[in-house]
């Protein structure tokens, strides 16, 4: 059998129960015999549906699509943090993740504690913490505010934390969702340095999700598209920003047409323009001179 992949889905699903009440959930719950489809109190959502995915080993790849597709869902499925509904898959290798900002740290331990504490929960001994210690500490830049605890943190801060601790231990699979938008561009820049050194020097695979497309261009060499819970698009990452942009315009220029129609129908004219206002329209901002127009 053929192993030489980090991560295998296969008919991926993921459902689940939207009831109209309290009383529904507890009723269902507590109902020891099936019940027949229309006496069901709830509808079924499929975050994720008929998902099949194969990631070599190495590979960095992005999930790309607009909020609600069904990323986070699978990076959560493929990390143990929710259970399928319905197929199966396949991880070699242990994953490190960073999902949430925070998660895994003590609010209340300081953020040198904190990095102790969670290389401690790699199995890490003392004398290897103390060889790294300093070296995520120094790649994080929080200077003064290493001993200072973490609830004082910004955002930012902790995604600096987090990114600098869960690199440190050289992951075979690494899977980051969002949690690098809450930094500057300086720091986002550095940790797709580093996630590129990881690929090439250790052979780590990288899953990155993020709206950030300039970053998803430079670090991965293949997106995959996700749209209402179905992969709709897979292959090189360029290609495949583009179908999403396509996908995303599509979506404004719908949003606008829908906004014209309940304006219409509340008897509210709109203006003739001579553009079409369905497309992006370039527009700047120049200085005015108080010479030629006078403040009132």
């Amino acid at each position: 059998m053929n192993n030489d992949y980090a991560i295998r889905a296969e008919n991926l699903g993921k459902m689940y129960k939207l009831y109209n009440n309290n009383i529904a959930i507890l009723r269902d719950a507590f109902r020891l015999r099936p019940v027949p489809e229309h006496k069901k109190k709830y509808r079924e959502f499929w975050a994720l549906r008929n998902v099949n995915l194969t990631i070599g080993r190495g590979e960095r790849v992005a999930l790309i699509g607009r909020n609600g597709a069904g990323k986070s869902t699978l990076l959560k499925l493929i990390c143990g943090r929710i259970y399928q509904t319905e197929g199966s898959f396949t991880v070699n290798g242990k994953i490190q993740a960073l999902m949430q900002l925070g998660t895994g740290f003590h609010k209340d331990y300081t953020g040198r504690q904190n990095i102790k504490a969670s290389l401690l929960y790699n199995d890490l001994t003392e004398r290897e913490i103390a060889e790294i210690e300093e070296e995520i500490i120094e790649f994080s830049e929080l200077g003064e505010f290493i001993d200072q605890p973490i609830k004082t943190y910004s955002q930012g801060m902790l995604a600096r934390l987090g990114f600098s601790t869960a690199t440190a231990v050289k992951p075979e699979i690494l899977m980051i969702d969002e949690v690098l938008g809450a930094g500057d561009a300086y720091f986002t820049t550095k940790c797709v340095e580093r996630m590129r050194e990881l690929t090439k020097d250790e052979g780590s695979t990288v899953v990155f999700v993020s709206h950030d497309l300039a970053s998803v261009q430079y670090l991965c060499d293949r997106a995959v598209l996700i749209d209402k819970g179905h992969i709709t698009a897979d292959g090189e990452t360029l290609p495949i920003i583009k179908e999403y942009t396509d996908l995303v315009r599509k979506d404004d220029e719908e949003r606008l047409r829908t906004q014209d129609y309940k304006r219409i129908a509340q008897g509210i004219t709109i203006t003739d323009r001579d553009i079409d206002v369905y497309h992006t329209v370039t527009f700047s901002f120049v200085p005015v001179r108080a010479d030629v127009f006078p403040l009132k």
